[in-house]
């Protein structure tokens, strides 16, 4: 069945001289591999090109088969290219990171066409929001990924105090003293999950670090094919 997708490019693998293994997010079929041939020596021309550059979100046609495992793009257009991250080393930390986290939460995902359309307006927001709010981008596409996958903890008995429960999903009152040193975690949570505009939320380097590294944690445990991510490391270091 030949269909026309729209899709968010996530990896490019080469595998030979001019072949390439591009793992993508659709709207209408979710994961999918698509195998693309470059010429060797010249520039990749029109859309195509955007095929091989991550989080690009193209447009082509493919001859769906459910039982196909690889897929051949045909007459692919460019939707959107992001330009921050080629002018600016937080943003393109930033993109690194996203590119990193999709690719491991989406290998196989099925199709989900409002998580979809939550992952391509965030990623255009990259583009579009200020450089104090880029700061937290990653965190609030984190917390909506948590809400998009079914995995957004409890909050509506959230108390001043509590933490957050990895295994249950929700917020609790600490079990030791331990536990307790890790409320303020909980309670950046919680402002970014209930918090209208949570990229106003004036938050430190430490506070940010944080929250990230909590995010991290309960995302892992609830998706352990996550594994351990390379690219926190350099937005430690990098956003302010």
């Amino acid at each position: 069945m030949t269909t026309e997708i729209e899709a968010i490019v996530l990896t490019a693998v080469r595998f030979s001289d001019t072949a390439y293994m591009i793992h993508v997010y659709s709207d209408l079929f979710g994961s999918l591999s698509l195998r693309v041939s470059r010429p060797a020596g010249r520039k990749t021309a029109g859309g195509a090109r955007a095929l091989f550059i991550p989080l690009s979100v193209i447009r082509t046609t493919i001859d769906y088969r459910s039982t196909r495992e690889v897929f051949i793009p045909r007459g692919t257009t460019i939707v959107r290219l992001l330009s921050s991250p080629g002018v600016d080393p937080s943003a393109n930390a930033l993109a690194l990171f996203a590119t990193e986290l999709l690719h491991r939460l989406l290998r196989s995902a099925s199709p989900d066409r409002a998580l979809y359309g939550y992952i391509s307006e965030s990623l255009a927001d990259l583009d579009r929001i200020s450089d104090t709010a880029r700061a937290s981008w990653h965190l609030r596409l984190m917390t909506g990924l948590c809400h998009h996958l079914g995995i957004l903890p409890r909050y509506d008995g959230y108390r001043p105090g509590d933490v957050l429960d990895l295994q249950e999903g929700l917020f609790r009152v600490p079990r030791s003293r331990g536990e307790g040193a890790e409320a303020g975690k909980a309670e950046l949570l919680y402002r970014f999950i209930t918090e209208p505009d949570p990229l106003a939320i004036p938050l430190s380097r430490e506070e940010r670090n944080s929250l990230m590294t909590l995010l991290l944690d309960y995302m892992t445990y609830h998706f352990p094919e996550m594994g351990t991510l390379k690219s926190p490391a350099i937005l430690r270091r990098l956003l302010s």
